[in-house]
């Protein structure tokens, strides 16, 4: 086997990468996984198999910045009419997540796993500081 490549994706490695992220199957298996590292070694092989060596861990890496920057873009096509986002991958992203709320994130109504982890340590924050303010109160007077 060879090497795992350490350099920037190229244009065609992107574009596989996103036919694999994009099947059904991968999806079902990432979606609410907290832990998808075995997902990732299946996209890791599968990508090798077409002559692209990238590690799991490159590729959950790759997945999230791309995730990222569709997510950006996708929230200032939708505020903004006249000042719309342009993104080399971004036709390619929304035919495949475009209708998953996991990846579009809308407004609140549906919640991304990780968008319930956060609002969750939110939460458990403000609950430590009221019960530390309600102490520092308490031992006060």
């Amino acid at each position: 086997m060879d090497p795992v490549c350490s350099e920037p994706w190229s244009y065609s490695e992107v574009q596989t990468f996103l036919q694999i992220i994009g099947d059904e199957e991968v999806q079902r298996s990432l979606y609410g996984a907290v832990r998808n590292g075995k997902v990732f070694r299946q996209v890791s092989e599968r990508m090798a198999a077409r002559g692209f060596y990238r590690s799991p861990d490159q590729c959950r890496i790759k997945c999230k910045k791309l995730r990222c920057e569709y997510r950006k873009a996708k929230l200032q096509n939708e505020q903004s009419a006249a000042n719309r986002k342009t993104w080399k991958w971004f036709n390619l992203m929304d035919a495949y997540f475009g209708h998953r709320t996991a990846f579009v994130g809308l407004e609140g109504e549906f919640l991304s796993h990780f968008q319930k982890q956060e609002m969750q340590c939110l939460q458990s924050l403000y609950i430590y500081v009221y019960i530390c303010i309600c102490i520092y109160i308490f031992n006060w007077h």
